[in-house]
């Protein structure tokens, strides 16, 4: 009897101990989830900076506004850029936390406006932010050089989401990085992004980049809750498809 009690006890006392295991990797997992959000959060309006400093422009100026008591107090900030500004509809507890909204309104206003051209920039965070969203690893990228060394080409893919995007060929790591993060997006925003191969290839990209302008509402439809109030995205129908243009007016 007395043994028996001993081997209760030692798998009682093992039981807590994987109890306490699985807590403090939650509480760890829960913490390393936190930092990851923050550091987005900074991404946007460090982005944003360089993108004044880019088009010499004055630095984002930030206004802010606060509602409840001293001891709840909540914060909706604006920032103006070259005399545009933009603002998110929603509070946040500190003001750290609205100004990086308010700088992550402007950036994908922005995408769509000014910063047409470079919107490829953003891909890699708003598919960062996709995984997270959806529980998935963080995605991983793996690129290719080829041709000569002193014109090479590179080519990434991305796996995410249990699946892997090949980006078109580009002449930086960078570049490629970021056209495989905007293949990746694009495809898992499809209404049923599952039916469709798994690695898309350059080829297919080329018809992708056909669609990416029907497909960008997609990227502002992803963080619609940040811009609905904004007002300030502007869609020219004469860059979309016939038939979407049609549909806008």
């Amino acid at each position: 009897m007395v043994n028996g009690s001993s081997s209760e006890s030692a798998v009682q006392v093992n039981a807590r101990e994987t109890d306490r295991t699985t807590q403090v990797n939650a509480t760890i997992s829960t913490v390393n989830d936190v930092h990851k959000s923050r550091d987005m959060q900074h991404l946007y309006k460090n982005q944003l900076q360089s993108y004044t400093q880019k088009k010499n422009l004055p630095l984002p100026m930030y206004s802010c506004e606060r509602e409840g008591p001293p001891h709840a107090s909540r914060f909706k900030c604006k920032v103006t850029i070259d005399g545009q500004t933009y603002e998110s509809h929603q509070f946040f507890p500190t003001l750290k936390e609205a100004e990086h909204e308010a700088a992550k309104v402007a950036l994908m206003s922005l995408s769509l406006d000014k910063f047409q051209q470079d919107d490829s920039v953003l891909y890699k965070n708003v598919l960062q932010e996709l995984a997270q969203k959806e529980a998935y690893a963080l995605p991983v990228y793996n690129t290719k050089q080829s041709g000569e060394s002193h014109a090479p080409t590179f080519v990434s893919t991305v796996e995410v989401g249990g699946e892997v995007f090949s980006g078109q060929g580009a002449k930086s790591k960078k570049q490629a990085e970021m056209s495989a993060a905007k293949v990746a997006y694009m495809r898992l925003k499809e209404p049923n992004p599952s039916q469709g191969p798994a690695l898309v290839s350059p080829d297919i990209q080329a018809q992708a980049d056909y669609s990416s302008s029907s497909l960008q509402s997609n990227v502002t439809a992803d963080l619609h809750h940040n811009i609905q109030t904004a007002g300030r995205l502007v869609f020219n129908p004469n860059s979309m498809p016939k038939v979407q243009a049609e549909e806008i007016r």
